[in-house]
């Protein structure tokens, strides 16, 4: 390992080789002398003799450009702990304590907090080298005929909102942004810098955000704007029968119906456990099941087993899509309902256990409830005209196994699509529904009013190679898989489902790590670099630094030194004798 190279630490002289001043060919003199302790992957600990010169004429000061090409001015860790620190944060998701057990077996000791420092300071350098490459990115898209602008934001809970956008047609992330909420004001600013750094988009794609529609308007007037068919489509089926499939788990949760069938459950589960012939009946099932039910007979308790664990296990059936595409709680009271009746012909076979009575009168109650049932029916009705429109959109369809990675059926014509939803639209069967039901005018309301953002023709544009013919994507999927998946890798960072802190502490943009595994997007990064750490020595560290301190200002919760005042016990009695000392004026 490079840290075990030298028995004891080595001290490397650093000169510089000039002797005459660049600036004025006057002899340079011996400014200062200092000794800093230097870690590097590279060689590892190191004592760094460090000598500056400087010409006593112009006032001109010389370093020598090979400590500098190590680590940064200022700095004691070089810039290959810093690539190889954010890289493991941000590539392979390590957290703190992985990273520091990883150098130190590379003989580099430093601190947790040290780490997330590394990382933050590693970002900083890449959005820094990518603003300084944004006009040859520029030049990149438009050799590609333009760029697609998806734009989506991502918060969580009282974090600042990051939002971020990204090409469709190279896939690189193009600017990053955290703002207090998605409202225009904010939006424009960020589109604007958007227009200023790479001109206006041959399109738009994004979710129904009225900020973000508003932001587009103002910025990009004539640009082709497009909706997300899956937003779309979702917040169809929200204004259709949210409030009715709400009522479902409502009504489900006032007859406490999923903790009183656990308990049924975990009660059958130990009488089984502690009866081999329960035990050989359910082997004896499991072994045969894709054949059917097997000739032997079931005895009511693994009956009741089976039926109430199929009933709990609703989920399996749902798509990954989320409501309204899932209907979890209908779900759950459909398989109520089918339970129910094959229950109520085995329950005298059952052990007298209270949570057994307790079910079997969650059973009896649910199946008398007539205003469940019919607000049931309104959800299974509501249901059917929906799944309608999603198989004329042929987009998130019932069958699917893709999840929110959905992108919809590809190989269908948007017109075709759109001659669908027009009759879908106009249906007598819709019309008449619109005209009795809140939900269905709500639904209707929205097709109209985003219709013209919803078909969008193949867009011609002019390359190197001639005119090409880009179809737009119809769903902003790509922003939607790239924020789950930023959030994936900031759980397992973290090992905590909240990411609240981490947001607030996040550079914004902590999003340009995607762009690395782009090589199209890192051959103009480096600018002739073999690697990030010869392309970040490049990079002026007060620019790094100036952005390090405005980071920490910008989203910092309180004032500097006010967490230490806060921590004094009797604070208000105090503030309240200085209030006695106040004047009037």
């Amino acid at each position: 390992m490079s840290g075990n190279l030298f028995k004891k630490k080595p001290i490397i002289p650093f000169v510089p080789t000039l002797q005459l001043c660049r600036n004025c060919d006057n002899r340079l003199r011996l400014r200062r002398t200092e000794t800093r302790t230097i870690y590097t992957l590279a060689i590892g600990i190191f004592e760094a003799h460090i000598r500056q010169k400087y010409c006593q004429f112009c006032g001109a000061v010389y370093s020598c450009e090979a400590l500098s090409q190590m680590v940064p001015s200022h700095c004691c860790v070089g810039f290959d702990v810093l690539d190889y620190v954010g890289r493991a944060l941000f590539v392979e998701c390590l957290n703190e304590a992985e990273i520091q057990r990883r150098l130190q077996a590379k003989n580099i000791s430093i601190s947790r907090r040290a780490i997330g420092y590394l990382g933050k300071k590693f970002v900083l350098y890449l959005a820094i080298a990518h603003r300084e490459c944004c006009h040859e990115l520029k030049q990149f898209l438009s050799v590609k005929g333009g760029y697609i602008l998806h734009l989506d934001g991502t918060v969580e809970g009282e974090s600042p909102h990051l939002v971020t956008s990204l090409d469709e047609l190279s896939g690189i992330v193009l600017h990053n942004m955290k703002v207090p909420s998605e409202n225009t004001e904010d939006i424009v600013t960020f589109l604007r810098e958007i227009k200023k750094l790479y001109g206006l988009p041959l399109a738009c794609v994004h979710d129904m955000g009225q900020g973000i529609c508003a932001a587009i308007a103002i910025v990009f007037p004539g640009v082709l704007d497009f909706i997300c068919h899956f937003h779309f489509l979702r917040d169809l089926g929200k204004d259709l029968f949210e409030k009715e499939h709400a009522n479902i788990r409502r009504w489900l949760q006032s007859y406490r119906a999923k903790t009183i069938f656990r308990s049924a459950q975990k009660e059958l589960f130990q009488i089984i456990n502690q009866r081999l012939e329960f035990q050989k009946e359910i082997a004896h099932y499991m072994a045969h099941h894709q054949q059917g039910v097997p000739k032997a007979s079931l005895s009511a308790v693994v009956k009741t087993y089976l039926m109430v664990a199929w009933m709990l296990a609703f989920k399996r059936e749902l798509k990954g899509l989320g409501f309204p595409f899932d209907r979890q709680h209908w779900l759950f009271y459909q398989r109520i309902k089918i339970v129910i009746p094959l229950a109520e012909s085995l329950k005298k076979h059952l052990p007298k256990k209270s949570a057994f009575t307790q079910m079997m009168r969650i059973f009896s109650s649910i199946s008398r409830d007539s205003e469940l049932h019919n607000v049931a029916r309104q959800v299974e009705e509501k249901s059917a005209v929906f799944d309608q429109l999603r198989e004329r959109m042929r987009i998130a369809l019932p069958q699917t196994d893709q999840g929110l990675n959905d992108r919809g059926d590809e190989t269908i014509n948007l017109r075709e699509i759109e001659q669908k939803v027009k009759e879908f639209r106009q249906s007598k069967e819709v019309i008449a529904f619109t005209e009795k039901d809140k939900g269905y005018q709500k639904m209707a309301q929205q097709m109209d009013k985003y219709w013209d953002k919803l078909f969008i023709d193949p867009i011609e544009v002019k390359t190197p190679h001639g005119k090409q013919w880009i179809q737009p994507q119809r769903t902003n999927n790509a922003m939607e898989q790239f924020f789950r998946e930023e959030k994936r890798k900031g759980r397992k960072r973290s090992g905590t489902s909240s990411l609240t802190k981490s947001f607030k502490a996040m550079v914004a943009d902590t999003p340009l790590i995607r762009n690395l595994n782009n090589p199209q997007y890192m051959n103009i990064l480096l600018k002739g670099k073999s690697s990030l750490v010869e392309r970040f020595a490049q990079i002026d560290a007060a620019l790094v630094r100036q952005e390090m301190e405005k980071h920490q200002e910008e989203w910092r919760d309180l004032p500097k030194g006010l967490k230490n005042i806060l921590k004094i016990p009797d604070l208000p009695q105090k503030l309240f004798q200085s209030l006695n000392g106040l004047s009037d004026n």
